[in-house]
């Protein structure tokens, strides 16, 4: 009998609860929200929040020859997803801002993973 890794079994259950909670939290009414306690701090939850997305997301999918581009087009979609649940939320707003900070979160992860699948192509070929 052929044994099932359990590897991406996990990664792709934590990227599924680590993006059900990322879409939860647009839900939280805006007087809910913990006040920011330096300017920006928004801007870095979203930043950790989608590098955290974007690592799993990799380790999810990382048979896959187009994982870069999967991982950013996710990250694209759940930056427009969370924002706009937003729309709908007391005390909460839709924010282009926000969106660019979870793409760049997303991005960061994504570029080391690029340089390493080019690297290993050429020594592959070399």
């Amino acid at each position: 009998m052929r044994e099932v890794p359990t590897g991406p079994i996990i990664a792709r259950s934590a990227l599924i609860v680590w993006s059900a909670a990322m879409i939860g939290g647009s839900f939280i009414p805006g007087e809910s929200v913990p006040a920011a306690a330096m300017v920006g701090w928004d801007k870095l939850a979203h930043f950790i929040g989608f590098v955290v997305l974007g690592g799993l997301t990799l380790a999810a999918f990382h048979r896959r020859s187009n994982v870069a581009w999967i991982t950013i087009m996710y990250g694209l979609i759940m930056g427009l997803a969370t924002e706009s649940a937003q729309l709908g939320t007391v005390g909460r707003t839709f924010s282009l801002a926000d969106i660019a900070a979870d793409i760049i979160g997303t991005v960061v992860v994504v570029i080391p993973t690029l340089a390493w699948q080019r690297g290993r192509a050429s020594a592959d070929q070399g």
